[in-house]
């Protein structure tokens, strides 16, 4: 008689164990069917056995890593939107100028139109066949066109940049020639803006550790933002590793330091030009993908952009400790 009471008490025990099985099986089974992509549900465990146990680590880990990259998906998205919305209003600055110069062009050659004119443009054109005012024109929509091309180059090399697979060959590299080669291009842009130019540059055969092209990109960029905010002196001073190009900034002018490295941002002065907003970013991007990094500080309305670069491998900061990515 002991043997069967011990028997019928087991069975009933493996019943009861199949049953919370059953209702356990069944619960996750709703829960999953019932959750939206990227939701913050994690199974939760009834039947604690050590399987069970490692079923549901397995599950929410899952889940883990999938709501993970819905996130990641979403704010790729939003980024994108944004990014367009953005740079698709730049784009259409120098094109609507351009397209706006040849009807003016054509109608100086004489030509018909079957687009209006604004008033303040037809008040421009007073002859036909007029080769001056054509040459005129024809100036403005190539240098428009130009403008275009830059902010198209810009958009391109940003989007290369961000990229976490992009990686540059980094080799032992003197920044001083690609420095004073760059200030031989710039040297008419710099004298028609009234700057001044101080260089101080103590040792010239120093060497870094870096990419000659994104080191050539990073000081044209940091040359062009001080054509664009600068007024005065264009300062760029040596020390160690470090390079700081200082220019003075004209009172009223608000610069934001912690937002300077942001894609598409632009202080007040420049509101109105054809920059992209990405050209310092895209310094911040390329020092990091040098193993360096760049900061900025006004003070007493002096704007002082600072990169420093790696002098060996060993410098560069693993990934998990390089500055975040804007």
């Amino acid at each position: 008689m002991l043997p069967v009471l011990i028997l019928s008490l087991l069975l009933l025990l493996l019943f009861s164990y199949l049953v919370r099985i059953h209702l356990q099986i069944r619960k996750w089974t709703e829960e999953l069917e019932e959750t939206e992509t990227g939701s913050n549900l994690r199974l939760t465990l009834s039947v604690r056995t050590p399987g069970f146990k490692r079923l549901c680590r397995a599950f929410n880990t899952r889940l883990t890593k999938e709501q993970k990259a819905y996130v990641k998906q979403q704010a790729a998205g939003k980024e994108l939107k944004y990014t367009i919305s953005c740079i698709s209003h730049d784009i259409r600055t120098p094109l609507t100028g351009a397209c706006g110069y040849v009807e003016l062009l054509k109608r100086s050659l004489g030509y018909t139109t079957t687009h209006a004119l604004q008033d303040s443009e037809s008040q421009l054109i007073r002859h036909a066949n007029d080769p001056q005012k054509a040459e005129y024109y024809l100036n403005i929509i190539q240098n428009r066109l130009k403008d275009l091309e830059t902010l198209l180059d810009e958009l391109f090399l940003y989007t290369k940049v961000t990229q976490e697979e992009y990686e540059l060959n980094l080799t032992p590299i003197a920044p001083y020639p690609v420095l004073c080669d760059l200030l031989a291009s710039f040297y008419d842009r710099i004298a028609c803006a009234g700057l001044l130019l101080d260089l101080q540059y103590p040792q010239e055969s120093l060497l870094v550790y870096g990419n000659e092209e994104g080191i050539r990109r990073v000081f044209s960029n940091l040359l062009k933002n001080a054509l664009t905010y600068g007024e005065q002196t264009l300062s760029i001073i040596q020390e160690g590793a470090s390079l700081t190009f200082a220019n003075f900034v004209p009172t009223g002018i608000q610069i934001d330091t912690e937002r300077l490295f942001e894609r598409f941002y632009k202080a007040d002065t420049a509101r109105h030009s054809t920059g992209s907003g990405l050209g310092l970013s895209i310094v911040e991007h390329l020092m990091q993908k040098m193993g360096g990094n760049v900061s900025a500080h006004l003070s007493e309305n002096i704007l002082k952009i600072t990169v420093s670069f790696c002098q060996t491998p060993a410098q560069m900061l693993p990934e998990e400790e390089a500055p975040p990515k804007r």
